[in-house]
């Protein structure tokens, strides 16, 4: 509560001081959401503009992706930790404003989460364009609004908010957990009879290359920059079915990774190709892919020096090129996990892969890039809010790609 105290002619407001604004990108916050529609980012969420009367709801907000369903979030991680008291959440249009929703942060980078204040049945009016909340001080360098429900009775699944502001001030930084030390497994795959395969090698890359299958290797990241098949054994292998960045590795990050870069050491030994990566986070990998006449098995290991959370289990992203052919996925679908594997991935003239292990297939199309991505990622299912928990320790993950020659129906996806 505020007082005023009269001192002479001036009158002076006593109580409580909110402090700064940190969910700010101009005081380097960033911040990520479950989802995104278009370019109505997370980002424009704490860019410190707002919309107010009789500027169009498009002015400025985040807003989720169409289809995906409640609950929604808005993640905010501040430049520094900060004691917090105090949050605003300026809405966007009047149709979809959260209706209940959750403030809450996490003490340990997302494996869990306090709830700092919850809100049931909140309806806006035309002329209402904020919702304050204040709560007890507390220090932490995050805050995620969290929303269950929004107005938009239309359409129910769509969330929106024009900016969020968290006021405090910044805490002294503290001294962080001891970082436990994982190991990485010894590698899993030796070389092999490489019978029918011609290698050709630059100083920036390495291509293996039969009458079925081509694949290439950069030399300095842990990418396969070309992958092209020919089921019929007719060596038609000049396409490049991916895009430029190829196939990396998928850690799901929920922040943007650091400013630090990876230090990745490439091993060729024989038809085995080996990228050993230590990533800015601490993470240790080792991926490891051996190339035969007819096919490609890759393990990748993972050494998580401490549980946290991520947009996706870690796995090897292929970024296909749809302006070259649309290459398609034929599965056995499951409600929980999506493609499970065995699955097919076929190519209009160029023919099908056979994709097996223990993982599943996760596709994004993304049209404006004529882009189509295949996640192939380990069979885990994600939390109520869409994060993945990855534990601390070794683990690993193989899968293998295999020309197939016949146009039968694959045995593996019958039953």
């Amino acid at each position: 509560m505020r007082h005023l105290i009269a001192v002479g002619l001036v009158l002076l407001f006593v109580g409580p001081a909110w402090g700064a604004n940190f969910a700010l990108s101009s005081e380097g916050a960033v911040a990520v959401a479950d989802s995104e529609y278009a370019h109505f980012s997370a980002r424009s969420a704490i860019d410190g503009t707002w919309i107010g009367p009789g500027e169009p709801s498009d002015r400025n907000r985040w807003h989720s992706a169409l289809e995906k369903a409640h609950p929604h979030w808005v993640w905010i991680r501040f430049r520094q930790p900060a004691v917090i008291s105090k949050v605003v959440i300026h809405r966007a249009d009047i149709v979809g404003h959260p209706v209940d929703f959750v403030g809450e942060y996490s003490p340990d980078e997302g494996l869990t989460f306090r709830t700092l204040f919850s809100v049931t049945d909140c309806r806006m009016t035309p002329e209402t364009w904020t919702i304050e909340r204040t709560f007890p001080e507390v220090t932490t360098d995050n805050f995620r609004l969290r929303i269950l429900r929004s107005s938009n009775e239309r359409n129910p699944d769509y969330a929106q908010v024009s900016e969020i502001e968290v006021f405090g001030e910044y805490a002294a930084r503290a001294v962080g957990p001891a970082v436990c030390i994982a190991v990485l497994p010894d590698p899993a795959l030796i070389p092999s009879d490489s019978t029918g395969l011609r290698v050709k090698e630059t100083p920036n890359e390495v291509e293996f290359r039969s009458n079925s299958l081509r694949i290439a290797f950069s030399k300095s990241e842990a990418r396969i920059t070309a992958l092209c098949w020919d089921s019929l054994g007719d060596g038609k292998l000049d396409a490049n079915l991916l895009k430029t960045d190829g196939a990396t590795l998928e850690l799901g990050r929920v922040f943007p990774d650091s400013d630090a870069p990876a230090s990745t050491i490439f091993i060729r030994d024989g038809n085995v190709i080996r990228y050993e990566t230590m990533h800015p986070d601490d993470l240790q990998s080792r991926w490891e892919i051996r190339v035969e006449e007819k096919s490609v098995r890759t393990v990748l290991a993972l050494a998580v020096p401490g549980a946290r959370v991520a947009r996706m289990p870690g796995g090897i992203r292929f970024a296909f090129a749809c302006d070259k052919t649309p290459v398609a996925p034929l599965a056995n679908p499951n409600e929980a996990a999506g493609a499970p594997l065995p699955c097919l991935l076929h190519a209009p003239d160029f023919g099908t892969l056979l994709v097996e292990g223990s993982g599943r297939l996760i596709g994004e199309s993304i049209r404006p890039q004529a882009r189509w991505n295949a996640s192939l990622v380990p069979m885990k299912l994600p939390r109520a809010d869409g994060l993945y928990v990855m534990p601390a320790g070794a683990s690993s993950f193989e899968i293998t790609l295999s020309v197939r020659g016949d146009t039968i129906p694959a045995p593996e996806l019958l039953g």
